[in-house]
C-alpha cells in the first residue's frame, strides 16, 4: 500500500543506539563497534550546504543500498518498524544520516487490523 508511508530523516546508529537489520534475516543485532556506521565507496553527489551523498552504508558489516527495505528495531524487542531507504547523507558537520520512508501494520494505524487485511500487510 501507499497511503500510510511516512518520509523521515534519522541519524544512523552509533553504539548503544536501535539496531538495524535486513528485512530478510528478521532479528537485528547489538552494535558492537564505536562507530557502527560506515560509509561504502565514494560519494555520489554533493548538497548546497556540504553534505556528501552516499548510495550504501555498512552497519555491522551488512551493506544497506539506498531503495533497499530494513527492519529497524526499537528500544525494546517488540518494538519493530519496517522501513525504506530514501537517501543516505553525511552533513557538513560530520553527522550520518538517513532518509527512511516508513511503513506501518495495520494494528499501527486508526482503523487497526480488519477482517480483509493480509497477515504481512504493511501501508
Amino acid at each position: 500500500g501507499g497511503g500510510g508511508e511516512a518520509d523521515g530523516a534519522a541519524s544512523l546508529p552509533t553504539k548503544g543506539s536501535a539496531r538495524a537489520a535486513s528485512a530478510s534475516e528478521g532479528a537485528a543485532k547489538e552494535p558492537a563497534a564505536e562507530e557502527v556506521a560506515q560509509w561504502v565507496g565514494e560519494p555520489i553527489s554533493l548538497g548546497e550546504r556540504g553534505e556528501r551523498f552516499y548510495q550504501a552504508v555498512s552497519v555491522e558489516e551488512e551493506h544497506f543500498h539506498v531503495g533497499d527495505d530494513v527492519v529497524v528495531s526499537g528500544h525494546c524487542e517488540r518494538e519493530v518498524m519496517v522501513a525504506r531507504v530514501v537517501s543516505l547523507w553525511e552533513s557538513g558537520e560530520g553527522e550520518k544520516e538517513a532518509e527512511l520512508k516508513w511503513y506501518y501494520s495495520p494494528e499501527q494505524t486508526a482503523s487497526g487490523r480488519l477482517a480483509g487485511h493480509d497477515p504481512r500487510e504493511l501501508f
